[in-house]
């Protein structure tokens, strides 16, 4: 075997070893990260689900989504993730908008809120989705309730395919 055949080997070897130690680090840093998150974290989902269409009227009136309200109890303090999705439907004859928030124990969080519309007035139906999450560190324990609020511009609009989802974490 010529110079250029051992140098061939050698670099064959050293691309070898470099995908040994790289396979390595990548397993020891996922095993890491496995391990920060522990056998003792508690997790616990709800969700509650519409599909139906909810035509979102009286034009300028807050409604709640009672059929999608989330029911749970907390045994200690959590952190608690809330998200909602949905399709609205905004119907053409001027600027309008959906407006959604959420409503945490008969409290209206005004932060976050999603709105979508269209604002030229000239379009044709507009369908939009739409996405609300929001993020709660320290949840006391006990009993909650969590639910959406929406509202509308004018009484033409709707939502549908509702999806809220509530995860845990102790």
């Amino acid at each position: 075997m010529g110079k250029g055949g051992v140098v061939l080997g050698l670099i064959g070897i050293l691309i070898g070893a470099g995908g040994l130690v790289f396979g390595y680090i990548a397993w020891s840093s996922l095993n890491t990260i496995q391990n920060s998150i522990g056998d003792g974290e508690n997790i616990e989902t709800w969700t509650a689900t519409d599909y139906t269409t909810f035509p979102v009227s009286p034009a300028a009136t807050v409604l709640e989504l009672t059929n999608l309200t989330i029911s749970f109890e907390l045994t200690s303090a959590a952190s608690v993730y809330m998200s909602f999705t949905c399709n609205a439907v905004i119907s053409p004859g001027g600027t309008s908008s959906v407006f959604c928030l959420f409503k945490v124990d008969g409290v209206t969080l005004t932060e976050p809120m999603t709105q979508v519309g269209n604002t030229n007035g000239g379009s044709t139906t507009d369908y939009f989705s739409v996405s609300l999450q929001h993020f709660i560190e320290n949840m006391i324990a006990g009993n909650h309730n969590i639910t959406v609020l929406v509202s509308s511009g004018t009484s033409v609009n709707s939502i549908s395919d509702m999806v809220l989802f509530v995860q845990s974490s102790t």
